[in-house]
């Protein structure tokens, strides 16, 4: 008996400390980890609500760039850090992904992360270097199948969005194309506008600014509807592979642990920011999709997408590194 009352006043004593932390939150700046270099997608997503973010809650947000290892570094990052609200962490769909990708992933998301609130969503564009001869899916495909291997495609890192896409292509197509990483979206779209690359699933920031000027050429998007940025180029549906969606999302995490309150005050102010015109406008020019959600809406999603992506890497034979 006494036993129990012993752990029961621990508890107790956990909880009443977790609710006075939580009341006098914020009391100093927050910092926002991302694991993606500055100028890309995921980092203009996190300046958009970081500045917005700092308002609301009357402290600084700090954004702070933490790249490389596919966005895992930051992640390892947040997943060790105190769960008390002044750390947090724009997550991807990619740490669904690294579930399946690394054998020795440092953190797991599930276990490791406490789920705020979804911030965007976006899908990626299929879009080949100028210099390429080919204006559709079906004559890359041709192309591709004529030179195995020689075809060269950037992403952000394995595991990214882009590799998934171009590895979900390889599949349906029977293709082989040669896999070139990099640390982010600026640096593979530089190389791809140079010509060092022939082609990515790109996100819409980076490339759409590229395609009206003629110096990349979009073939194919990978939503389920055409997008709204681009309503002249054809779905990967409508290209010849039905199976072929693959729509990205950014959200914001916190340590695993961190207050209930703290989480949901969070959750309340990202959604409020998401619903502001000038920040959804800022993140539509970017060709994303302003998208808030409850913690348990963006903790459904990423354990759905550990389950999906699972299943896509092991059709591609993609095996853990």
């Amino acid at each position: 008996m006494r036993k129990f009352s012993s752990v029961l006043a621990g508890f107790t004593l956990a909880a009443l400390s977790a609710a006075a932390s939580a009341q006098g939150y914020p009391s100093k700046p927050v910092r926002l980890l991302v694991g993606y270099p500055a100028g890309g997608a995921v980092d203009v997503t996190s300046r958009v609500i970081a500045e917005r973010l700092g308002t609301l809650i009357g402290q600084q947000v700090v954004v702070d760039n933490r790249p490389g290892a596919t966005g895992n570094i930051a992640a390892e990052i947040l997943a060790k850090s105190p769960p008390d609200g002044y750390t947090i962490y724009m997550g991807t769909v990619i740490n669904a992904v690294s579930v399946s990708l690394f054998k020795n992933l440092a953190y797991d998301p599930v276990r490791d992360f406490a789920p705020v609130s979804l911030a965007v969503t976006t899908p990626s564009i299929l879009v080949v270097n100028s210099t390429v001869p080919a204006s559709t899916v079906k004559e890359l495909v041709a192309l591709a199948k004529k030179s195995p291997g020689k075809l060269t495609y950037a992403t952000t890192g394995a595991g990214s969005s882009p590799h998934l896409c171009a590895e979900m292509l390889s599949t349906m197509a029977g293709i082989k194309m040669l896999h070139v990483p990099y640390k982010g979206g600026a640096p593979a779209v530089t190389d791809l506008l140079g010509g060092h690359v022939d082609l990515s699933f790109s996100n819409t920031a980076s490339v759409i600014p590229h395609m009206k000027t003629g110096r990349v050429r979009a073939l194919a998007v990978t939503s389920p509807k055409r997008f709204f940025q681009a309503p002249e180029v054809p779905t990967m549906i409508e290209a010849g592979y039905p199976n072929f969606v693959q729509v990205a999302w950014y959200g914001v995490m916190a340590p695993a642990g961190t207050p209930a309150p703290i989480v949901n005050r969070l959750s309340a102010d990202i959604a409020k920011i998401l619903q502001m015109p000038d920040a959804r406008d800022i993140l539509a020019s970017q060709g994303l999709e302003a998208q808030a959600s409850t913690p348990a809406e963006l903790a459904r999603r990423l354990k759905d997408d550990i389950g999906i992506y699972a299943k896509v890497l092991k059709d591609a034979g993609v095996k853990p590194e």
